[in-house]
């Protein structure tokens, strides 16, 4: 997932992957960015390896693929 586009469209953010893991990408009590894996494993954003994982809401996941396919910058 691009980092800048998540961060774009608000959070927190509810995520998973095709296995069915869950996430929260959210801010933590010191306004860092973190991406708590479920259960409860937070972890820093820059951290994260985030390939493969998508919005859980499928209103955010629409709003997600076409912002990450108007940005020329996207990997």
């Amino acid at each position: 997932m691009n980092k800048m586009i998540i961060m774009s469209m608000g959070l927190p953010l509810h995520i998973q992957n095709k296995s069915g893991k869950k996430a929260t990408i959210e801010f933590n009590k010191s306004e860092f960015v973190v991406c708590k894996y479920h259960p409860d494993n937070p972890i820093y954003i820059n951290d994260a390896s985030l390939l493969g994982w998508y919005p859980r809401n499928p209103f955010k996941r629409v709003v997600y693929f076409l912002k990450q396919k108007m940005n020329p910058y996207a990997v």
